[in-house]
């Protein structure tokens, strides 16, 4: 049996792709995310974020200024991508002569099997709100001659 494992582990920093919560512009070409629904609406909520707003004179259109300024948009999107598996079976000798056959294999190949990550965009790879993530794929053969 023979088989190849390619992983990337990559420690990085981003700017989150989606803007915040109150924003004019959240949700533009993208929906927003859950955190939307952790925000102010009256006076004396505790919330994780501020009241939206489409006013772009008032005092939380200029917080949101001061934070797409600040830190606060930094983002850990560090990552550990599976990225291919390659296993590739050869036949004994044997079971190839029992069925009459010269060479026979079986062989699996998957590609983006899975990502662990703590960023919350769709790919902390590109961190881009317009590209989808890389696609999973497998596939499956049998490699046989006579």
């Amino acid at each position: 049996m023979e088989g190849k494992v390619q992983t990337g582990i990559v420690y990085q920093t981003a700017i989150y792709a989606n803007t915040p919560p109150g924003s004019i512009i959240y949700g533009y070409l993208s929906n927003g995310t859950t955190g939307m629904a952790n925000r102010w609406r009256k006076p004396g909520d505790a919330a994780l974020y501020q009241k939206l707003t489409m006013n772009e004179n008032s005092d939380a259109d200029k917080a949101i200024g001061y934070y797409l300024g600040s830190s606060g948009v930094l983002t850990n999107a560090s990552y550990l991508r599976l990225k291919t598996v390659s296993l590739y079976y050869h036949w004994n000798k044997y079971l190839l002569r029992k069925f009459g056959m010269q060479n026979g294999a079986f062989y699996i190949k998957g590609q983006n099997l899975f990502t662990l990550t703590p960023y919350k965009g769709a790919d902390p790879e590109n961190q881009s709100i317009t590209t989808m993530p890389p696609l999973r794929s497998i596939v499956m053969g049998l490699e046989v001659s006579f």
